[in-house]
C-alpha cells in the first residue's frame, strides 16, 4: 500500500460503510474510487469493488469477483481464490472457467477429495463441453483428465 496517513485511511473507510448504509450509491462508489488509489493489491481491490456494487444489487459484481479470484489464481493464492470461488459458487455464477480453476486449487491445497468431486461436477453440469482447453490452456490437461473418464457418446 501507498503511504497514506492511518487516520485519513481509517475515515474513508468508515466513510464508505456509512454511504453504503445510507444507500448513496454515487457517493459510495466515488468514495471508493478514493480509497481504492492506496490500495496495492489489485485483486483485494476487485474484490472489494464486488463487494460495493453486490451490496447495491447490481449485477456488475459478479465479473468483479470473477476478475478477483482469477487474479488470485494467477498469483498462487490458493485460499483466496478457493474462498472467492466458493462465493460465486453459492452465489450461482461461477462459469465453467471458474469450476475448472476450483479443481486445480484444491489439488494445490491438497484437498483431493473435495477435487475429485469438483471433477464430478464439471463431468455432469458441462457434458457438452469438450474443448476445455479453449476455456483456459492453463487447465487443458485437467480438461483431458475428464474427458478420458466421460463414457463415449454413442453414434
Amino acid at each position: 500500500m501507498r503511504h497514506v496517513p492511518s487516520d485519513k485511511y481509517t475515515i474513508a473507510w468508515f466513510k464508505l460503510a456509512e454511504c453504503i448504509e445510507r444507500g448513496e450509491r454515487e457517493k459510495a462508489y466515488g468514495v471508493y474510487r478514493l480509497l481504492a488509489h492506496s490500495i496495492a493489491d489489485q485483486a483485494y481491490a476487485y474484490q472489494l469493488e464486488g463487494d460495493l456494487l453486490r451490496s447495491f444489487e447490481d449485477p456488475r459484481a459478479y465479473q468483479k469477483y470473477q476478475s478477483a479470484a482469477k487474479l488470485y489464481y494467477q498469483e498462487r493464492r490458493w485460499h483466496e481464490a478457493a474462498g472467492l470461488c466458493e462465493h460465486l459458487k453459492l452465489l450461482g455464477f461461477l462459469t465453467l472457467e471458474q469450476r475448472l480453476m476450483m479443481i486445480d486449487i484444491h489439488q494445490q491445497l491438497g484437498n483431493r477429495d473435495y477435487s475429485a468431486a469438483l471433477k464430478v461436477e464439471v463431468k455432469t453440469l458441462h457434458p457438452e463441453q469438450e474443448d476445455y482447453a479453449a476455456v483456459d490452456p492453463q487447465l487443458h490437461g485437467l480438461a483431458q483428465e475428464l474427458l478420458a473418464k466421460q463414457p463415449k457418446k454413442k453414434a
